[in-house]
């Protein structure tokens, strides 16, 4: 409260003294006072003191951006995220020079043509070749970086892609087993986009080892002029090490690893994240937000469902709470302890029982309708559901494995933030917004980053001058939206780790149905 009382009051004294010098400058001229005549030697000195200014100006922002870099990112860690980076590098070589150049001519023209008594004033009133090249060359310009943003920003977002290719150089065999050291190249569609990526190599033949329900199959495409590969080969490996082993066999150096897109759910709620893993099948099971239980009214149940999501057993569980309640709602009702009540809280519980039953006609609606779900499919619809994995914390993602965010929100608007992924959404009450990325760098390998260790080192050297823990390089998930007065603890971590620290974890984890098993409701 005082801090609002002192805004005000700051406020109020600089719309007085606004109006102090206006109720002066009117005075005057009622007075027939002149302006004072400004003289040669103050007029001198105000030019220069504008190009001193100028120059310590520029000094300040080429110094900002030395010590702190060009936007103080860090290292992207993502496939995306370079493709970001670049862009963002090619705003500042555009912005940084147009920059200094428009700022340097302004205070350059203010010294230039300072007020002299014997000059001559001369007016140009307009120029059409001027006028032309200043607005035909900045529309290109930015007409230009509106098709790149565009590109990048349909590319992160476009949900078609299946695969993700790595690029693997010099094999080593070590004891039976394959070394190989690699780095992430591009993002493509299809097998088929993937396979024309790699024309550039040697020979007319190529090589794909594509991960297809836990079996590693190697496919050998073959060039069919410019644009097309032929399937001629597939064999079909129990392991990733053994397939490696039949490529070092064949005398193969490089090749192409396609891993396809995990599904990844996030929910955000003020203020926290829910995280949902797609199970073995890679699939997200049903949900509705009709299906969503914040509390029990009073029963004994402690299961709820806080994500809507659609099993026979969710959709049994709020019928019966809704038939509960209702029960309860009419039997009070009717009871002699009715008569204690007010007629107001009266017609609140009436209110309230008409209103679940209305409820659940509609959500037997949408089952039956909307979702299509019934007898028949029902199987099914468990099944894509059972083996969703959900948790609140800590969110885990695997190095070098391609993922698709979908987002929803139960409140109000937020924003997933990435920053270290160079990726954003907001997530919208009543829609489903996504993006997706892959991490190409786990936390451990971003923690021994040389940029990352100087910077953490100058961070932590300013919070125990003042008595506060020391941090840790994370990756993290922010709310970028001020969605609330708690806001600013809408984060979590994001841990990337290979694949097997990944499937240790997980191994830890319950899925959706395990937590209908352990409430003893399947």
């Amino acid at each position: 409260m005082g801090k609002v009382l002192l805004i005000v009051v700051l406020v109020l004294l600089v719309l007085a003294v606004a109006q102090m010098m206006r109720v002066y400058e009117l005075s005057s001229k009622v007075r027939g006072r002149k302006e004072p005549t400004i003289t040669r030697r103050e007029n001198n000195m105000n030019a220069v003191l504008m190009l001193v200014f100028c120059i310590a100006f520029f000094g300040f922002v080429i110094w900002q951006m030395v010590a702190y870099g060009m936007g103080g990112k860090g290292p992207s860690v993502s496939i995306h995220g370079e493709a970001t980076d670049w862009l963002i590098g090619l705003n500042f070589g555009i912005i940084i020079p147009v920059f200094f150049l428009c700022n340097a001519l302004l205070f350059y023209f203010a010294f230039k043509f300072a007020y002299k008594k014997d000059r001559d004033v001369y007016y140009l009133t307009h120029n059409n070749k001027l006028e032309m090249m200043w607005t035909v060359a900045p529309a290109i310009v930015l007409a230009i970086i509106i098709v790149l943003g565009l590109r990048t920003w349909n590319d992160i977002t476009d949900m078609s892609g299946d695969y993700v290719v790595h690029e693997h150089t010099g094999l080593v065999v070590n004891d039976g087993k394959v070394e190989s050291n690699f780095e992430f190249k591009a993002a493509y569609q299809t097998v088929e986009e993937a396979g024309v990526g790699l024309s550039n190599l040697s020979g007319s033949s190529k090589l794909v080892l594509v991960e297809k329900g836990g079996e590693w199959v190697l496919q050998t495409y073959e060039m069919d002029g410019e644009s097309a590969l032929i399937i001629t080969e597939q064999k079909k490996f129990n392991s990733r090490n053994s397939a490696l082993l039949s490529l070092v066999d064949e005398e193969v150096s490089m090749f192409t690893e396609l891993k396809e897109q995990k599904l990844i759910e996030i929910y955000s709620k003020q203020f926290d994240w829910t995280t949902r893993y797609a199970g073995k099948d890679n699939a997200l099971g049903d949900a509705n937000f009709k299906l969503i239980d914040y509390n029990s009214w009073g029963d004994t149940n402690t299961f709820l469902n806080p994500l809507g999501l659609i099993s026979s057993e969710t959709i049994e569980l709020h019928f019966n709470r809704i038939d509960a309640r209702v029960s309860y709602l009419n039997e009070f009702l009717g009871s002699a302890e009715a008569a204690f009540e007010t007629d107001e809280k009266l017609a609140e519980m009436t209110e309230e029982m008409e209103r679940l039953k209305r409820k659940k006609m509609r959500v037997q609606s949408t089952i039956a309708n909307d979702m299509g779900l019934n007898a028949m499919n029902q199987s099914e619809v468990n099944s894509r559901v059972y083996d969703d994995v959900i948790l609140k914390g800590d969110i885990h993602l695997v190095v070098g494995q391609p993922y698709q965010f979908q987002f929803k929100s139960q409140d109000v608007i937020h924003s997933a933030y990435f920053p270290h992924f160079r990726a954003q959404m907001n997530c919208v009450p009543g829609m489903a917004t996504q993006i997706k990325f892959t991490p190409t760098m786990t936390t451990k390998e971003f923690r021994e980053h040389p940029d990352v260790i100087a910077k953490y080192e100058a961070i932590n050297k300013a919070r125990e001058k003042v008595g506060k823990p020391l941090v840790e390089a994370s990756f993290l998930l922010l709310c970028n939206k001020i969605c609330g007065l708690s806001h600013s603890n809408m984060w979590v971590n994001v841990i990337v780790e290979t694949q097997e620290e990944y499937e240790a974890w997980m191994a830890d984890q319950k899925t959706f149905e395990q937590q209908l098993q352990a409430s003893n409701l399947k």
